[in-house]
């Protein structure tokens, strides 16, 4: 399963902007905060996963960027990693990118190869009904 989440919305009651980001786990979230160059004042919130940790995986490969300008060249390394992962074990894969166009780009490559694997996509502006899919 692939889902991208927005990393901006703007609230509706305010003109605050509320960001929604992934935080590296390596990495506090204050200093984290500070790296992003977020006021000290800024209101913030750490989530856990919902998923047992015996049920976890998480991977980095620091040799991958997924700045901005060195996405186009990462992306047959990234969907080659993901369909690897598949063939070596079999289950349910959720993949975060950082803009609904990366993900495109490389779950178009990833439907290039034959691969018995069912993707669902999040896409920009999806209906609630839609999105309701992605969360049973």
């Amino acid at each position: 399963m692939f889902i991208c989440l927005d990393n901006l919305a703007k609230s509706e009651d305010t003109e605050r902007e509320i960001f929604l980001i992934p935080q590296p786990r390596h990495i506090k979230l204050e200093n984290f905060q500070k790296m992003l160059g977020f006021p000290d004042e800024a209101l913030k919130e750490e989530y856990g996963s919902v998923f047992p940790k015996e049920n976890q995986l998480r991977m980095t490969y620091p040799f991958i960027s997924t700045k901005y300008h060195d996405r186009s060249h990462y992306e047959d390394d990234i969907s080659n990693l993901i369909l690897k992962s598949i063939k070596y074990k079999k289950g349910n894969y959720l993949v975060f990118f950082p803009s609904f166009k990366y993900l495109k780009s490389v779950s178009d490559k990833l439907r290039k190869h034959s691969m018995d694997t069912r993707l669902l996509i999040q896409e920009p502006n999806m209906s609630e009904k839609k999105r309701k899919h992605f969360h049973p």
